[in-house]
């Protein structure tokens, strides 16, 4: 390769990462609480120009999509599917889903995570040093009486989930860090979690995610059964989730009330949202949350807001995504992010964060549903890396 090709190519990532950093930057910025005070125009104009930056990050993986059958057609599917869903009914970040996995296939998953840690890690520190300036958010926690904190962001338990995805990317890619800048990531963003923001759900996400990870760091190989199983996780969740939140509706009990209060009324409002709207539409419908001057909750559940809200085609094809996803991770050779994405699946359950593109950079692993070689998603494109 001649100076004017590796410089050529040194511009072209140069292009993407810059690119990827301003829609990480603002992704940030979207969920403060200074976007979320002033809203009406500023989050609606926000929003669309994240998906533009997006959508632009697909050109650049264009030449690779049509050079490949398997890959065109995946891309002529998925954004079938994106397109009904957007004309069906507005935008929002559900959609990343059907586009995520193109989005790497240039310049890798594991590039495109270590360059989401560094902005990630930018954008939340500027928007918590500059949280004075631009407000902040202070909830009492009427339960003990304590103050939590948002520093800067639109809620403390957005500010948890931050700080969460920060200490998994730090742990998940630590061989690309030094030993001090892991643990003192995971020691501030425990604090963050613990002490600040006082969220529980963060708190236990961090303890299952540890767990998971210890587990498949200590298990070398893993069984073609056991990749199996573990790839029916996300239906798994979907079936419990739909059942659980049914039958507290239907059949309640003491169980599900211990079960109501320990996900912070998650189930409850899931209960809600499945009686009073239709879980059989193709392709979905919009929730009303607020009912006579007053506001019903958020559905927090992933896999019951995807149902309602998208339908069951865009459903069934984004489980269908991350299980194919999980079993690709099995791999001995993809083994890494295997505990990060499968958590990540699990707290779906409480938290939208899973479907969340700003919140959840671990959706770019699902990049491997379109990789065919032996060489796979860690490697794709280690050599245009080191040539530039």
């Amino acid at each position: 390769m001649n100076e004017r090709d590796m410089q050529d190519k040194r511009t072209y990532l140069l292009s993407i990462y810059s690119i990827y950093t301003l829609f990480v930057a603002i992704q940030v910025f979207y969920n403060s609480n200074f976007a979320t005070v002033h809203g009406g125009f500023l989050i609606y104009g926000l929003s669309y120009l994240c998906l533009l930056i997006f959508l632009s990050l697909i050109v650049f993986s264009l030449p690779v999509i049509i050079g490949d059958k398997q890959k065109l057609l995946a891309f002529i599917i998925l954004g079938t599917i994106f397109g009904i869903s957007f004309i069906h009914g507005r935008f929002d970040p559900l959609l990343y889903m059907f586009f995520v996995p193109f989005v790497p296939l240039i310049v890798g998953g594991q590039n495109f995570l270590l360059l989401d840690f560094k902005a990630r890690m930018i954008s939340v520190t500027t928007l918590i040093v500059l949280s004075p300036v631009l407000g902040t958010n202070i909830v009492i926690n009427y339960a003990n009486g304590h103050i939590r904190n948002s520093l800067g962001f639109a809620n403390p338990n957005g500010t948890a989930l931050m700080a969460l995805i920060l200490c998994i990317e730090v742990i998940t890619l630590r061989q690309h860090f030094k030993r001090a800048t892991v643990w003192l990531v995971n020691v501030f963003g425990l604090i963050i979690i613990v002490g600040i923001a006082q969220s529980r759900t963060s708190m236990m996400t961090y303890m299952l995610f540890i767990l998971l990870y210890v587990f498949f760091d200590y298990k070398k190989d893993i069984s073609e059964l056991f990749r199996f199983l573990l790839s029916l996780v996300p239906e798994f969740m979907f079936v419990l989730s739909y059942i659980l939140a049914w039958m507290y509706v239907s059949h309640p009990n003491g169980l599900l009330d211990k079960m109501n209060s320990l996900s912070s009324n998650r189930l409850a409002l899931a209960g809600y949202f499945l009686n009073n709207y239709s879980s059989t539409t193709l392709w979905g419908q919009k929730l009303m949350f607020d009912k006579d001057g007053r506001h019903i909750g958020a559905l927090d559940n992933a896999y019951v807001n995807i149902l309602l809200r998208k339908g069951i085609i865009p459903t069934l094809v984004v489980l269908l995504i991350l299980s194919l996803t999980i079993y690709k991770l099995g791999d001995h050779k993809h083994k890494k992010y295997l505990a990060a994405f499968i958590t990540l699946v699990v707290v779906g359950f409480t938290e939208t964060l899973l479907f969340n593109f700003s919140y959840n950079p671990f959706l770019m692993m699902s990049v491997m549903i379109l990789i065919t070689s032996q060489t796979g998603m860690a490697e794709d494109a280690k050599e245009n890396i080191s040539e530039s």
